[in-house]
């Protein structure tokens, strides 16, 4: 919980959520000037057709991470600090709300890395499509 509160502190998930958005963004100009503008038929040809999978696969990764990873850890922080408050006798009945939001974080981190794998996948192979 420590280490979430000091990641929380330095805003970490926001530089990394930051990136990725800049990431996408870019990668959808390089589409944009390779399709020619976003022509049907450069997406209907095998190359293509592997590029749109890895961007829709990473746009759905990010989609995970801003929905769903940033606001749990958000709430595991503020869970944390309640605990931190809490007399030393009391810090006990918390750890069941912890592990709960731990599990929901394992669980979307498992799930948007799964796209991100599927999304560099399709993108490393689309050329040999």
């Amino acid at each position: 919980v420590r280490v979430v509160q000091e990641m929380n502190r330095r805003h970490y998930f926001d530089i990394i959520l930051t990136a990725a958005l800049l990431t996408i963004l870019a990668g959808l100009d390089l589409v944009r000037r390779d399709s020619a503008g976003f022509t049907p038929s450069w997406f209907r040809s095998p190359f293509g057709t592997g590029i749109a999978t890895g961007m829709i696969a990473a746009i759905i990764a990010f989609l995970i991470g801003i929905i769903f990873v940033k606001p749990t850890m958000v709430r595991l922080s503020r869970l944390g600090a309640e605990m931190m408050q809490a007399p030393p006798e009391g810090r006990g009945a918390f750890a069941p709300r912890i592990d709960a939001i731990r599990g929901r974080l394992i669980a979307y981190g498992t799930v948007g890395s799964i796209f991100i794998i599927i999304a560099v996948l399709a993108m490393a192979v689309a050329r040999y499509l």
